[in-house]
């Protein structure tokens, strides 16, 4: 009876041990990358009346990429477009835990991001793609100005 207890707080400890050399990545650690879609959201608004601008479409531009950058799809909200962009995130791994994580931007930082609309003028925004996702949650405000039409002019 003395020998099991034994033998079972020896394995105890071990496990403990164990558990905690490997959360302080002792026995080294691993990178695994993965291609994730994070969101950015921005709240258009008019710059004459401060209204909120809706049916406006969004393209994202990147130095060294042919395709589009992002993926509009709806937010849910009056006024607010929202985008997803794919970037890489990089998880390090020891045997039990994730000991970090961190993203990095795939091509240029650089992100240009233009929002069209048929009544507003259009909007090219130049952004650092690391600083864009900086603020998560954070919804960017783009104040946007009315189209002047030359056949406007003359009514």
């Amino acid at each position: 009876m003395k020998k099991i207890i034994i033998i079972t707080g020896a394995l105890f400890f071990l496990t403990v041990l164990l558990i905690t050399a490997d959360y302080y990545a002792l026995f080294g650690t691993t990178e695994e990358s993965k291609v994730v879609l994070q969101e950015v959201e921005f709240r258009l608004i008019d710059d004459v009346t401060n209204s909120p601008v809706i049916d406006a479409r969004i393209r994202c531009f990147q130095k060294g990429r042919k395709n589009d950058v992002c993926f509009q799809r709806n937010s849910g909200k009056i006024g607010v477009v929202s985008i997803k962009i794919p970037r890489t995130q990089i998880i390090t791994k020891s045997l039990f835990f994730e000991q970090s994580h961190r993203y990095t931007t795939t091509g240029s930082t650089d992100l240009n991001v233009m929002i069209m609309h048929l009544n507003y003028v259009n909007e090219v925004i130049n952004y650092n793609a690391d600083e864009i996702f900086g603020d998560e949650g954070k919804i960017h405000e783009v104040t946007m100005s009315m189209q002047h039409w030359e056949s406007d002019e003359n009514d």
